[in-house]
């Protein structure tokens, strides 16, 4: 049995890339970019959802309170609601509530409206109200009516 003796290669050791590890390199970073991508602009338009529901309840909600601030302001006082239990710093008499239950009426808390103003609303038909008394002015054939 004869042997061929076939020369022996010298192997060169790779000093880069080849252009299809290039490639295939940079598709793999790309499709990671992409997804990477797509979940940072699925993430920031879930946070704009959030923060116009949000914005959106708290625009219903102040607008809510200040709609019952006014009615109650104008003497209407929900049948619903209940007494006040503690006293809060915050209510003073520019609030228009009256001082919590079983608390001292202090110099800074609600006064007792004139009489006039107790009533839900009040009406001058055909004359000016005046408010240093309470009462109505002469009525004229005519003239505009006076709401309280």
């Amino acid at each position: 049995m004869t042997r061929t003796i076939y020369p022996q290669r010298q192997h060169k050791h790779q000093l880069g890339l080849s252009l299809v590890e290039l490639m295939v390199t940079l598709a793999i970073t790309m499709f990671i970019v992409a997804a990477a991508g797509y979940v940072y602009l699925g993430t920031r338009e879930s946070q704009r959802a959030i923060d116009n529901a949000s914005n959106s309840a708290e625009a219903g909600s102040f607008a809510l309170q200040q709609l019952g601030r006014e009615i109650m302001n104008a003497g209407f006082y929900p049948s619903t609601m209940p007494p006040i239990t503690s006293y809060f710093n915050t209510m003073r008499r520019a609030d228009g509530y009256p001082p919590a239950v079983g608390v001292p009426v202090r110099a800074t808390d609600w006064i007792a409206p004139n009489a006039v103003y107790l009533a839900p609303i009040f009406g001058c038909e055909g004359a000016k109200f005046n408010h240093v008394d309470g009462t109505c002015g002469t009525t004229v054939a005519g003239a505009p009516d006076s709401i309280v």
